[in-house]
């Protein structure tokens, strides 16, 4: 059995006091914790019905140059693929954020050569959770709660929920926007959403939207301001995203506040 798996039956005791596995209310199911990343291309079947051989063919180049090496790096297994997208599962939180991060700036590199109508762009949405084991396949919570968090990132962003903000905030070095609560389909309470704020820049690359931002978790730097914390170039695994100034204000420390760039996104 799996390291961190378990099993679990229904035990009864009957009126003779013999112990019965009641098998018939309750079928054996195997569970284990889980860091599962949801991926999907943005305006996939648009691209598809514009060029149906040409958007397959850039796809399969940037899965096999970019997002399945990634994985693999990360130690992530991918549990299933959907067309366009992709469900994969980390054995590390830590891990399946970098490996999101990374593929993110990846794909924004890569798009760079690619007119605007023809770029592959991702969502991806990250959370912690029990899943169920079917064989290779896993279900439950976990797994529907990263679909929803792929689902409102941003295209070219990550989005995550609040038990991955939890387990990375002290462990990176992210920024965080606060999505607020989140409603997910046959879960019952409301999820804590965040996204992962990716160099502006970069996002702009990617075709995701970098001219509206949040005052309290993205401060653009001020050319005479020193950056704080440790120093940061893209080119190690502990240095995936950028530090700000240190006028940054925290997650969740003033009511979310919008403005608009005046000097055209540089």
């Amino acid at each position: 059995m799996p390291k961190g798996a378990c099993c679990g039956a229904v035990r009864r005791t009957d009126s003779q006091g013999d112990g019965k596995d009641d098998n018939e209310l309750t079928e054996r199911v195997e569970r284990r914790l889980a860091a599962v990343l949801s991926a999907d291309v943005v305006g996939y079947t648009r691209l598809v019905r514009a060029d149906e051989e040409g958007t397959l063919a850039r796809l399969q180049a940037h899965r096999a140059a970019c997002v399945d090496p990634k994985i693999e790096e990360y130690r992530g297994r991918i549990v299933k693929e959907m067309g366009d997208g992709l469900l994969v599962e980390f054995g590390s939180v830590v891990d399946a954020v970098r490996c999101a991060v990374d593929i993110q700036r990846g794909m924004a590199t890569r798009a760079e050569s690619e007119p605007a109508p023809e770029k592959i762009i991702y969502r991806i949405g990250i959370n912690l959770g029990d899943v169920i084991v079917d064989g290779a396949d896993i279900h439950g919570d976990g797994v529907n709660i990263a679909t929803r968090m792929q689902e409102i990132a941003p295209p070219g962003g990550v989005s995550v929920s609040g038990i991955v903000f939890d387990s990375v905030k002290d462990k990176l070095a992210p920024h965080f926007e606060d999505l607020g609560p989140q409603q997910v389909k046959n879960v019952g309470e409301t999820v804590r959403a965040y996204r992962v704020v990716i160099d502006p820049e970069h996002a702009r690359k990617s075709g995701g939207s970098a001219d509206t931002v949040r005052v309290e978790t993205i401060v653009e730097p001020d050319h005479g301001a020193r950056p704080h914390g440790r120093a940061c170039r893209g080119d190690g695994p502990d240095c995936f995203l950028h530090e700000r100034c240190s006028a940054q204000r925290h997650v969740g420390s003033a009511a979310p506040v919008e403005r608009r760039r005046t000097d055209g996104g540089r």
